[in-house]
C-alpha cells in the first residue's frame, strides 16, 4: 500500500478555569499550572491514499497516553511540558508488552496582546525522541521543532460563557521527519457552571519532502468532547474523534478521556 501513516495525536489545551472559558490562546496567570493526562483509543478499518480516496485495510488498533503540563512563570509567559506513551497493531489488538515512548519535549506560549476578551500569543516548542527507548520504531525516532501563532476571543449567549480560537503554525521535522503546516479551529461553550462542550477541527497539511524517511500525513479531523468540573482543582473530558479527511492516513474512529489537574 506503501502509506505514510503519522501516529501523532493532536492534543488540544484548554484551560478549563471557572468562566469565562479560557483556550490554549490564553497564557495561565503566574505561578499556576495544569496537569492533563490524557488517553486514546483508536482504530481504522480503512485510509486515505495518496489522492484522498478511501481503501480497505487490515484493522489497526491503537492506545496511547499522553501527560501535558504547563507553567504560570509570569502572566505572559507559560511553560509547556509534554510526553506520550503508545502501543498499536495492525491485524490484532495491541499490546503492554509492546508499548514505547514517543517524542517528549517542551517550549513556551506567549502572550502578545490582550485586551476586550480577546487575546493574540506565539508558542514554539521543540520534541525529540525520548534517549532512553532503545525500541522506538523509525517514525518515533527523529524529532520536530512547532511555532505557532493564536488569537482568541471570549463571549457570551444569554447566561451563557464560551470562546473561540484559531492557531495556525509551522511545524519542522527533524532528523528524518518532514513538515507540515496546521490550522486547528475550537469553539468552546459552557451552557452550566460546571460543564464546558468543545467541537474542534484539527487540520495537518503535509509538505512533500522527498528525502524524509518518515512524511506527516494530510489530515482533516473533528473532535467533540465535554467536559466536566469536579472542583476547582479537577475536570473530566470525554468524546470522540474522526478523521474526516486525508491524504496517506488512517480514518480513524477515537474515543478521548482526559483528566485535568489544576493547582
Amino acid at each position: 500500500m506503501g502509506m505514510r501513516v503519522s501516529l501523532r495525536l493532536a492534543v488540544w489545551v484548554a484551560s478549563l478555569l471557572p468562566a469565562p472559558a479560557l483556550a490554549g490562546a490564553w497564557t495561565l496567570p503566574q505561578g499556576t499550572g495544569q496537569v492533563i493526562v490524557s488517553g486514546f483509543w483508536a482504530e481504522a478499518m480503512e485510509a486515505f491514499d495518496g489522492g484522498g480516496q478511501v481503501e480497505a485495510i487490515p484493522l489497526f488498533q491503537k492506545a496511547e497516553i499522553h501527560l501535558y503540563a504547563e507553567y504560570g512563570l509570569t502572566d505572559g509567559v507559560t511553560a509547556i511540558l509534554r510526553t506520550e506513551a503508545k502501543t498499536y497493531a495492525s491485524g490484532e489488538a495491541p499490546s503492554l508488552d509492546a508499548a514505547r515512548f514517543g517524542l517528549s519535549g517542551g517550549g513556551a506560549r506567549l502572550l502578545l496582546w490582550e485586551g476586550d476578551g480577546a487575546v493574540l500569543s506565539a508558542e514554539i516548542t521543540g520534541r525529540v525522541a525520548t534517549p532512553f527507548d532503545r525500541r522506538a520504531r523509525s517514525e518515533e525516532r527523529g524529532g520536530e521543532v512547532e511555532a505557532l501563532l493564536f488569537a482568541g476571543k471570549g463571549f457570551g449567549v444569554g447566561r451563557w460563557s464560551g470562546f473561540a480560537e484559531i492557531q495556525g503554525g509551522y511545524r519542522l521535522g527533524l532528523d528524518g521527519r518532514s513538515d507540515a503546516f496546521r490550522a486547528d479551529l475550537t469553539l468552546g461553550i459552557r451552557p452550566r457552571a460546571q460543564w464546558l462542550l468543545l467541537a474542534q477541527s484539527f487540520n495537518t497539511l503535509a509538505v512533500d519532502h522527498p528525502d524524509a524517511g518518515f512524511a506527516e500525513p494530510t489530515e482533516h479531523k473533528l473532535q467533540l468532547s465535554a467536559v466536566y468540573d469536579v472542583n476547582r482543582h479537577l475536570s473530566l473530558q470525554v468524546g470522540g474523534l474522526a478523521t474526516l479527511a486525508g491524504r496517506d492516513a488512517l480514518q480513524e474512529r477515537a474515543l478521548v478521556t482526559a483528566v485535568w489537574l489544576r493547582f
